[in-house]
């Protein structure tokens, strides 16, 4: 084959390789952005006022695209769960037929209602079979490809009477201790430990199946890395981080839940990130 015949060719096909990569491109950044036209139900009024900022304390958020910073749905719950992986309650529910046209394809009829673990103490959380009213942010999943309400920080039970009433006498108290590093090398491992009690009547006993959150939190304010644990029987957790490659003055925010008590506790210890 002649020498300008071979150099053609070779043009040609790297033309097309451009083009092909041109189009995946394009085809990637379609499948994990919003459709154009998404929209989000309103939120019920007089419900709850919209967050500033509605992924704060949210588990790796960018993977989540705001639609409305709060919205309500309603529908009945056809499952839940704790996802210890991310220290959030999970919920799958059936939206009624006024919602159905906010969904996609992707969603099957559904929309998942996360409860993140700053909120975990102060949502009223419903049960399998319920219909409820569900106030959060709107967001699409570019993991999943569908829609969310997450967070969620409010949910109103369809018939539920008023709260019940706390038993007169002294309640148990719930106590966490935790300890971590003060200062660490850039991509070192941070270890946090955690001890949790529950006091009642001078007795204490270990606070097992609590739940911890870890956020590290960056001079700005803003949440770097997340992670989460559940306590032992013993009443201990311990939660490894590997410190960013950035030297800094960083906030280790510990929001230590006790589910049988509703009642939260919120450590901060300080963490410095130093150059070996």
């Amino acid at each position: 084959m002649p020498v300008r015949w071979l150099g053609r060719l070779i043009l040609l096909a790297a033309g097309l390789l451009i083009t092909v990569m041109a189009a995946a491109s394009l085809l990637a950044q379609e499948a994990t952005s919003p459709h154009a036209e998404l929209a989000a139900p309103a939120l019920q009024a007089g419900t709850i006022p919209c967050r500033q900022d509605p992924m704060a304390h949210v588990h790796d958020p960018t993977s989540l695209v705001v639609v409305a910073r709060c919205s309500t749905v309603t529908g009945t719950v056809r499952h839940i769960r704790y996802e210890p992986r991310y220290g959030s309650q999970h919920l799958l529910v059936t939206v009624d037929p006024a919602y159905q046209r906010f969904l996609l394809p992707e969603n099957h009829g559904l929309i998942t209602v996360e409860v993140i673990p700053t909120d975990e103490t102060t949502v009223h959380m419903p049960r399998v079979g319920q219909h409820a009213s569900f106030h959060g942010a709107f967001v699409f999943n570019k993991n999943q490809h569908a829609v969310e309400l997450h967070p969620t920080w409010r949910i109103d039970v369809s018939g539920a009477g008023s709260a019940e009433a706390p038993r007169p006498g002294p309640s148990p108290t719930f106590t966490v201790t935790a300890h971590a590093p003060r200062v660490v090398v850039m991509g070192g491992q941070v270890a946090v430990s955690v001890r949790t009690e529950r006091v009642w009547q001078g007795r204490r006993q270990p606070a097992a199946g609590a739940h911890v959150f870890l956020e590290l939190v960056a001079p700005s304010g803003k949440g770097v890395q997340w992670a989460a644990a559940s306590t032992n029987p013993l009443g201990d957790a311990t939660i490894h981080l590997v410190a960013l490659r950035a030297p800094a003055q960083f906030t280790l925010t510990l929001y230590t839940n006790d589910p049988q008590l509703r009642r939260q506790v919120i450590t901060r210890l300080p963490l410095e990130v130093r150059r070996p």
